[in-house]
């Protein structure tokens, strides 16, 4: 059984009831990896429609969220019910990509290809950066877990940083799932360091293409479907200082639930080239592929938290207004027109 802490980092005591709640999490996602790992492959997409379905009824706010979400996002492009099926496929196939990470320790280097497809658009150059080592992109869409699955079938062994859980008891467990395939798991303390000299070995290291950050942490401004946002600079500022490419990828599910990875043109940038320029060249390669098939993106999530000093109105209602982040864009962008 886990032993849960008493007390935070900070020294504060943690009450019995958040004890007790801590605990349950940790039973219950053990029993879904072990449950999610036993299952047959052909059984996991059936159980994420279920348990994605309960989730978009359950989670009211996260599916209001959404809504709204894909309204600021695409306009009237899309009519009310329509966004409502892209949401029930955004959960499910979000609980399908966390139970295919469950089971990813059952693909190999000899049988991966039973259970992903990888499309190269261009595939020596995909290979000089295989050979080199690169900047894997992608984003927080359809199974954007086994992407670093693939590339490690691919050749290219992975550093990773990840996000600690506020319930620490849950970082240990994807932390085991996710190097089962051979990648190394590190934490954000002296990740730029870890990463720079990952990169000098001509290896490989992976970031989410869109992370909200804190606006008074290593960040730039950059677009999301004409709405800004504050996103990390690590990743702008590893490629143009160490010359290796960003090679961004996408992922789709098809109906059976098997992967389809495509693996856009590696992209290489100047050393010294604007960091906020690079960081949105990297995501206009990707918005289009999501602007395409919106659904597999997850809409739940806050993505747009700073409210702009630019058509402020157009912004989700959850977006506030903050100093840092307009101090910024207007160091960015200049002043507004209509200010």
């Amino acid at each position: 059984m886990i032993e849960i802490p008493t007390h935070t980092k900070g020294g504060r005591k943690i009450s019995w009831p958040k004890r007790q709640r801590l605990k349950g999490e940790w039973l219950g996602l053990h029993a879904l990896v072990a449950i999610g790992g036993a299952l047959p492959f052909w059984a996991l997409k059936p159980v994420a429609d279920f348990l994605g379905g309960i989730g978009y009824r359950v989670d009211r706010r996260g599916r209001e969220r959404a809504l709204e979400n894909l309204q600021v996002a695409f306009a009237n492009r899309f009519d009310e019910n329509e966004r409502k099926d892209m949401i029930l496929r955004s959960y499910r196939e979000f609980a399908l990509t966390f139970l295919q990470l469950f089971w990813s320790p059952n693909v190999t280097h000899e049988n991966y290809q039973k259970y992903i497809d990888i499309e190269l658009e261009d595939e020596a150059a995909t290979q000089k950066a295989l050979d080199e080592g690169a900047i894997w992109m992608t984003p927080h869409y359809a199974n954007f877990e086994w992407t670093a699955l693939a590339a490690s079938c691919m050749g290219a062994k992975l550093t990773i940083i990840a996000e600690d859980f506020k319930n620490p008891s849950l970082t240990d467990i994807f932390k085991n799932v996710r190097q089962s395939s051979g990648h190394e798991i590190i934490s954000q303390d002296r990740a730029m360091i870890k990463l720079l000299k990952t990169l000098k070995r001509h290896d490989h290291c992976a970031f989410l293409a869109d992370l909200n950050v804190p606006v008074n942490s290593a960040s730039t401004i950059v677009e999301y479907f004409g709405l800004k946002v504050s996103v990390p600079l690590l990743q702008a500022l590893l490629a143009t200082r160490t010359g290796a490419p960003v090679v961004p990828s996408i992922s789709r599910f098809d109906d059976t639930g098997r992967n389809q990875l495509l693996v856009l043109k590696p992209m290489y940038f100047a050393k010294g080239a604007d960091l906020q320029q690079v960081t949105q060249q990297i995501w206009d390669v990707l918005e289009p592929h999501i602007s395409q098939d919106p659904a597999p993106w997850m809409w739940m999530y806050k993505h747009w938290r700073y409210l702009s000093k630019w058509k402020s109105d157009s912004y989700p209602s959850y977006a506030r207004r903050n100093d840092d982040f307009s101090a910024k864009e207007e160091e960015i962008f200049g002043q507004p027109v209509d200010s």
